[in-house]
């Protein structure tokens, strides 16, 4: 149950459908890739043997380097059953030639005709003509499988360990007030539940909300609390901000309030470019000797 700042109760209820929580996440992807992922449209890809899939979606994230398919799926349509054959299927096809060109072809379509996409990846110092090539790069790579999904299947993990690909999981829920009202809710700061395969430490808590994660970086005596953290952020063509965020126990502190950390970086971010939506705080903080916090999160021992 959820108790909002307004005193409303909302008790959690099953999705309706696949369809229900498949649109819930691909309407906020950059929730969970964030504001340098371009999403594709639904398009069919094939494997050796001609039997052709249609992913929920096909991330590219040119910031992290790296692509995903996306399965949305609800836990009650089963791991054997249903999730695992879908994904073998899908993982199978990405490697074709054919599906590699599609997917170019449709990024490239994609940021041609979108200026503003175009000037974000300059922030990454990605110029137009060096997209082709960055594209080959990052899809030389094995694709990330991205599960958002309504729960945890006890043998959902034991499938995602067999595999060679990193397989990575966000719960998706939904709650219900006396009213009708509805509130969806993914993980704080788009940490996944679950990541497959050795991760670095505290990254791969099952459950884990990123105020525990930095709780725990201070508890590891890596940060204490009132810690000044910094960042500097500019538009294209405009010169960089500093930015100071104060460490308190359950988050940062930026403008006398404490946030998450992607949440402080965003509220900073806004000050100057109102238009993006997303941040991920534990690659934007750094400590006054410029160690990103999720370096930090890294040397948390297990």
């Amino acid at each position: 149950m959820i108790l909002t700042p307004d005193y409303h109760f909302y008790s959690r209820v099953a999705f309706n459908n696949e369809a229900e929580i498949e649109r819930i996440v691909l309407d906020n992807f950059k929730k969970i890739f964030g504001d340098y992922a371009l999403l594709l449209p639904k398009t069919k890809i094939s494997t050796l043997g001609g039997t052709g899939t249609i992913p929920d979606g096909i991330v590219v994230d040119f910031e992290d380097e790296e692509w995903s398919i996306i399965e949305v799926e609800l836990a009650g349509h089963g791991t054997w059953q249903h999730i695992a054959p879908q994904i073998s299927k899908q993982l199978t096809a990405t490697i074709t030639d054919s599906a590699q060109a599609k997917i170019v072809d449709l990024c490239l379509a994609m940021i041609g005709s979108d200026s503003e996409f175009q000037d974000s990846l300059e922030e990454l110092g990605i110029k137009l003509i060096d997209i082709h090539g960055k594209l080959n790069t990052i899809l030389r790579k094995k694709p990330v499988v991205a599960l958002p999904i309504d729960d945890i299947p006890a043998d959902l993990d034991q499938w995602a360990q067999t595999l060679t690909y990193t397989v990575k999981l966000w719960k998706v829920e939904k709650y219900i007030d006396a009213e009708g009202r509805i509130l969806y809710t993914m993980p704080d700061d788009a940490i996944p539940n679950m990541v497959s395969g050795a991760q670095p430490a505290g990254l791969t808590l099952s459950g884990t909300s990123s105020g525990s994660l930095l709780s725990s970086v201070l508890a590891a005596g890596l940060l204490v609390e009132g810690d000044r953290l910094h960042f500097r952020y500019g538009p294209k063509g405009q010169p960089k901000t500093p930015f100071e965020g104060i460490v308190r126990k359950d988050g940062i502190e930026v403008d006398s309030r404490t946030y998450s950390p992607s949440i402080a970086a965003i509220r900073c971010i806004n000050k100057v470019n109102p238009s993006r939506t997303t941040a991920n705080g534990w690659t934007t903080w750094k400590t006054p000797n410029g160690k990103l916090i999720i370096e930090l999160l890294k040397q948390v021992p297990q």
